[in-house]
């Protein structure tokens, strides 16, 4: 679920994993800006495609100190949601893109398809990198 500063859920997705129908998707009314995320406190940002993505990564990594870091999944590859995380934690000073490496994607019907997370992510350095230099404030990885 998404939470705006003061708590108030604004978004949520939902996955189903019935074998014969597994669905996934947002909740209608969701609002992309306040996609799922947890503010730790740190200077330090990891940010995801999707809210499935940041918990595996949560499992994955169970450090002690998980908790005093940021993490943000987009629901998707727009930066809406980064954007507005930003603007409202002006501490924040690394991101880490984690995006998915989908080196042999292929479309619905078969034929290959390009790499669409490490397309954005190499965009979003590029594009972050730039405006760290306007406010002299972030480093990218």
């Amino acid at each position: 679920m998404g939470l705006d500063v003061n708590g108030k859920a604004r978004a949520a997705h939902q996955r189903g994993t019935l074998s014969d129908r597994p669905f996934r998707g947002d909740v209608d009314g969701s609002e992309k800006e306040y996609f799922f995320n947890y503010f730790g406190g740190s200077d330090r940002l990891y940010v995801f495609e999707a809210p499935i993505d940041l918990m595996s990564f949560l499992t994955l990594n169970k450090h002690s100190y998980w908790q005093q870091h940021n993490f943000l999944a987009l629901g998707g590859l727009s930066d809406r949601a980064l954007i507005r995380f930003l603007k409202e934690h002006p501490n924040i000073k690394h991101i880490v893109f984690c995006f998915d490496n989908d080196a042999n994607a292929k479309k619905k019907d078969g034929t290959p398809d390009v790499n669409h997370g490490q397309i954005m992510a190499k965009r979003y350095l590029v594009e972050y990198k730039r405006k760290s230099r306007e406010k002299k404030n972030l480093t990218l990885s």
